[in-house]
């Protein structure tokens, strides 16, 4: 008899702590546990080099992975492709005082001076074509555009804002700020809305990461 109690405590015992099990297993996001254990923070440190380290505490990664994943709006900082150019203040010649000696000349010149050439910091903005992905899908999307960068259009790192842009949306941009090169992506989200991940890769003839 007093086994059979002990046996029914311990079974009630178990079914108590069952839910309370699951629920412990249950914490955290589907995001942050998606893609075979992917954290937006070990996404975010991945691909720093990629998104630059013009923004503070690796903001425009933040932005980047945080933005593919909501489907909101990404914000990356960072030079511009299109340059601007600046002419240096010119000085004109003192007034020429005529001596005996030193005539003056008969016609006075101002010496010209080149434009320069600057690179202007700003911001662009954009959102995912394709709305928000998990992190493992985020992970694919970014190692698909840095591929598509490096290997096939011959980037270096870490891309430009606009750079970067165009290899996840597609668009011609310019190979470095003021170069007179250009090259022209596909878009690796533009092509996601069009089919699987393994599709983009064999259209961009690469590699799924």
């Amino acid at each position: 008899m007093l086994t059979k109690k002990s046996s029914i405590f311990l079974l009630a015992a178990a079914l108590l702590s069952a839910p309370l099990t699951v629920a412990a297993q249950g914490k955290g996001t589907p995001a942050d546990k998606g893609g075979g254990g992917v954290s937006a923070e070990s996404l975010i440190t991945r691909y720093g080099p990629l998104a630059g380290p013009w923004a503070p505490n690796n903001a425009n990664a933040t932005s980047l992975v945080n933005g593919l994943r909501s489907g909101g709006q990404i914000s990356l900082y960072g030079p511009m492709l299109e340059v601007r150019l600046e002419s240096a203040p010119t000085t004109k010649p003192p007034r020429c005082v005529p001596t005996p000696l030193k005539p003056c000349p008969s016609t006075t010149t101002t010496p010209t001076v080149a434009p320069t050439k600057v690179i202007v910091m700003s911001t662009i903005t954009f959102t995912s074509p394709i709305g928000g992905t998990g992190a493992g899908g985020v992970d694919v999307a970014l190692g698909l555009a840095q591929a598509d960068a490096t290997k096939n259009h011959k980037l270096v790192l870490p891309l430009t804002p606009e750079q970067l842009r165009a290899a996840l949306l597609g668009g011609t941009v310019r190979t470095a700020p003021g170069a007179s090169s250009t090259v022209t992506f596909q878009g690796v989200l533009v092509l996601r809305g069009q089919g699987g991940w393994g599709e983009v890769a064999k259209t961009l003839n690469l590699e799924l990461p």
